[in-house]
């Protein structure tokens, strides 16, 4: 038994009583009112309780650990608490949460399936187990031009637009280092929008984060804290020893993606040309990309830059597709023939990163997500079909169990290599946004996962994520004929129930198209629930349906039908026992057996008169015969 003191005192007190011996467990030095105990999560071991902070003039909720004995609070609003740790409250709704401190709690309930439901004077609010697994850095404004990067410590680097982040996993603090007073203040700006942006990102082995921007390369000095701009005069030079046309100093502008060869040169991609840098010499060389022209405009250019273990260079573009070369057959920099790529036509495929197998990972606009092996070039594509949550694909990482995880325009898919099988989460699992969107991924030291979205960097450890076990139940839920809604309240009502508790039904013979409801009872994500049917005597198997929740059966015969619901919930577990329902159509009375019986008997009584009267014809006949004889 656990009960709460309900005065204001400095140290809460909580009487805990197991075999009757009381003992006292204290909160920290705040000053409470109102507390009260609100229920215990059989799922985490905690009891959770409702208090009134009168310095704060707050509600807050404690929740108190019932092998460790020790109490921690729960913060209800998104942000970094006092220790700098991020929490995630956004369980609740956005009207709840602007309304926090003066939250009024009626009542609250943990159902079967673990989910916490708040009865509040606004409505009802819901905390899925799903949902505590995702931490989110949120974004003043929607915005997908993110990225991140781990460093050799574990640590991640990431960026929001023009602003560069460092996030330190052992003490989970965050600093921002803005790059804006580093651009060019002569560039034009859009309406309301900066065109100020970091495009991609890339650790070394040293202390350097180099950023690609549009206003070029710039380097950060991770121990000074500044900022370098990249003087691309000198390789302008370099280049123009080559006889390169550099008139146009558009093109070393705007940096679209780099990459960092094992001997410390970098590979840089500049609207349609491919730049190496000689980083010792300071001296570079640039390749026109084969398949650009001035023609093709911005259509061709080249993108994201990947350099795999064997130093070949994976080239994305906007839609000609995925390329791959060997630097060592680049013979003269001023004649590169289309000749020494290997090509994928996937339209904007872009490389992403070189698994623990040694596939590389592209995405792209339409064509899902590829898996290329760097030796042969075999590739497999994954979509929608294979189970994908979208065709359009932005970023991916790779796990420390080889799970990969991809960031997709309509959710978070998580790949098993070994069951080849696809997990997807959405905005419903506690993601702040369907829109994976970013162009890099990263996973740090203890095994977390930054994830860029439009909404914020998305933070989780995979292995914590809630999968449910539990089995959903299954119910009806509504019942038409003919296209109308049977009730237990209508006249002659051919249910004596509400559907929910029927077990049958029987109707009559025009009554034979039927539309038949049901639900899955499991409310982690009830729009990820799936469904089986099958009607004895009309189906010849089992039908998977996925989420849709209603079947129709049109002109059904008289007869005796059993109807067959299964359900699984959103992690795909299945309650293969399922429920039923009895349904009989009852035949016109011409079709009864009592009509089939009095048919009988008129059938009977007529072949009884039909044959007396043949008798009777022939006894008449032959007696006038007999007399003449």
């Amino acid at each position: 038994m656990l009960t709460s003191n309900k005065k204001g005192y400095e140290d809460m007190v909580f009487r805990f009583c197991p075999d009757e011996i009381y003992k006292n467990y204290y909160t920290a030095n705040k000053y409470f009112e109102n507390h009260s105990i609100l229920f215990y999560d059989k799922l985490k071991g905690k009891i959770w309780s409702l208090a009134y902070l009168i310095s704060l003039d707050q509600w807050l909720f404690l929740t108190f650990d019932v092998q460790t004995k020790t109490f921690e609070e729960v913060s209800i609003k998104n942000g970094f608490d006092k220790n700098g740790k991020y929490q995630d409250g956004g369980f609740l709704s956005s009207k709840l949460e602007q309304n926090a401190a003066k939250i009024a709690f009626t009542d609250v309930y943990q159902d079967a399936t673990n989910n916490i439901w708040w009865g509040t004077k606004d409505g009802v609010s819901k905390i899925s187990p799903q949902s505590s697994a995702f931490q989110t850095i949120k974004t003043k404004k929607d915005d997908i031009h993110s990225t991140s990067s781990s460093d050799k410590n574990g640590n991640v680097w990431y960026t929001i637009e023009d602003t560069l982040f460092y996030y330190d996993v052992n003490v989970s603090s965050l600093a921002s280092y803005p790059l804006k007073n580093h651009f060019n203040s002569n560039m034009d700006r859009t309406k309301g929008h900066t065109l100020f942006t970091i495009i991609d990102i890339y650790l070394d082995n040293s202390d350097t984060v180099w950023l690609a921007t549009n206003d070029g390369l710039f380097a950060f000095n991770t121990l000074s804290k500044k900022f370098k701009r990249v003087d691309i005069s000198t390789w302008q030079k370099s280049m123009l020893a080559q006889k390169q046309d550099y008139n146009q100093r558009y093109f070393l502008i705007t940096c679209n993606g780099l990459s960092q060869e094992k001997n410390g040169d970098f590979w840089l991609s500049y609207f349609g040309r491919l730049v190496n840098w000689k980083v010792k010499e300071n001296k570079a060389y640039s390749i026109v990309f084969p398949l650009w022209t001035w023609a093709k405009g911005f259509g061709s250019r080249t993108s994201e830059i990947n350099i795999d273990p064997k130093g070949k260079v994976w080239v994305g573009t906007l839609d000609a597709g995925l390329h791959v070369f060997n630097p060592d057959d680049i013979k003269d920099p001023m004649d590169v023939s289309i000749d020494i790529f290997k090509t994928f036509n996937f339209e904007g495929a872009e490389p992403k990163f070189v698994d623990s197998k040694g596939n590389m990972w592209a995405t792209s606009l339409s064509s899902g997500v590829i898996r290329i092996n760097t030796e042969t070039y075999n590739y497999t594509q994954f979509t929608k079909d294979e189970g994908l949550a979208d065709n359009n694909t932005f970023n991916v990482i790779e796990d420390r169990k080889g799970r990969i995880w991809i960031g997709t325009a309509n959710g978070l898919s998580c790949y098993t290599p070994e069951t080849k099988k696809f997990k997807n989460y959405y905005k419903s699992y506690g993601l702040p946004s369907n829109i994976i969107g970013g162009r890099k991924s990263s996973l740090t030291s203890n095994g977390e996962i930054f994830i860029p979205t439009n909404k914020g960097i998305v933070i989780f450890d995979p292995d914590n994520i809630y999968t449910s076990s539990i089995k959903p139940r299954i119910a009806f839920t509504d019942f038409k004929v003919n296209g109308k809604e049977l009730s237990i309240s209508q006249k002659n009502s051919p249910l004596n129930s509400d559907i929910s508790l029927s077990k049958a039904i029987t109707l009559p013979y025009w009554q034979n198209d039927l539309s038949i409801s049901f639900s899955a009872l499991h409310f982690d994500d009830t729009q990820k629930n799936q469904y089986a049917v099958f009607m004895e005597n009309d189906d010849e198997n089992w039908r998977n349906i996925g989420i849709q929740h209603t079947v129709e059966y049109t002109n059904l015969n008289p007869g005796s039908y059993i109807f067959n619901v299964r359900a699984s919930n959103s992690d795909g577990v299945w309650n293969k026992t399922g429920i039923t329902l009895d349904i009989t159509i009852l035949p016109p009375w011409w079709a009864t057996w009592r009509a089939y019986t009095i048919y009988i008997a008129l059938i009977i009584s007529l072949l009884v008169h039909f044959t007396d009267t043949k008798l009777t014809e022939n006894y008449n006949w032959q007696k006038p015969n007999d007399y003449m004889n």
